[in-house]
C-alpha cells in the first residue's frame, strides 16, 4: 500500500521515475530491518524516505509538500525519522541550495523561465552577500521568486505563492524584505 502511495506522491511532486524506484527500495529496506517498528505510522516513514531520496537527487521538496501530497496530517517527528534513517543506513545527503527549489516552485506557480533565471540570480547575489543565511532554503527560494516575478512584470500576491508552496505569507514577506533591503533591490508593487 505505502509503495503505491510513494509512487503516486512522486508523480504528484513531479519527481523523476528513477527517484520513485529508489524511494520504494529505501522504504522497503527501512521497513524490512524492523528497526523503525516503533513508528507505527508507515506513511510518516514514506514521507521521510521521499524527502531523503529527493535530496539525494538534488530535487528537494519540503516535508510539508510531501506530507500534503501523501495526505499525512501530522508532520510531528518526520524530520527525526529522516535523520534516524540517514544515520542508520549511512546515507550522506548533499547540502540543499535555495536555487535547487526554484525550478519546482516556478513550475508549481506556472512561472516562465525568465522568472526562474532571475530568481536563481537573486539567490546567488544573496549568497555572496550572506543575506538570509539563517533562513530556510525553501523560504529564500520563495522570496527570490516573489521578487523576480515582480521585476519581470508578473506580480503574484504573496498569498498565492505561500499557498502554492505550503508556507505562510509572513515567511515570504519577512525574507523578501530582508533580501530586497540588503541587496538594494527596489521592488515596486
Amino acid at each position: 500500500m505505502e509503495k503505491d502511495k510513494i509512487r503516486t506522491t512522486c508523480e504528484i511532486l513531479g519527481s523523476p521515475w528513477e527517484l520513485e524506484g529508489e524511494a520504494v527500495r529505501l522504504f522497503k529496506k527501512v521497513v524490512d530491518t524492523g528497526s523503525f517498528r516503533y513508528y507505527s505510522n508507515k506513511e510518516r516513514i514514506a514521507v521521510s524516505v521521499i524527502a531523503i531520496v529527493c535530496r539525494q537527487y538534488r530535487k528537494p521538496r519540503t516535508f510539508a509538500q510531501i506530507a500534503k501530497a501523501i495526505k499525512v496530517d501530522r508532520l510531528r517527528g518526520i524530520k527525526r525519522i529522516a535523520c534516524n534513517i540517514t544515520r542508520k543506513f549511512g546515507i550522506k545527503l548533499p547540502p540543499i541550495d535555495a536555487a535547487d527549489f526554484v525550478p519546482y516552485f516556478c513550475a508549481k506557480l506556472n512561472l516562465n523561465k525568465a522568472i526562474e533565471n532571475k530568481a536563481i540570480e537573486i539567490i546567488k547575489e544573496a549568497k555572496k552577500a550572506n543575506v538570509s543565511e539563517n533562513r530556510r532554503t525553501a523560504s529564500i527560494a520563495a522570496a527570490a521568486i516573489y521578487i523576480a516575478a515582480i521585476l519581470c512584470g508578473d506580480h503574484r500576491p504573496q498569498k498565492e505563492i505561500a499557498d502554492a508552496l505550503g508556507m505562510t505569507e509572513m515567511t515570504i514577506r519577512n525574507v523578501y524584505k530582508e533580501m530586497a533591503e540588503q541587496l538594494d533591490i527596489e521592488v515596486i508593487l
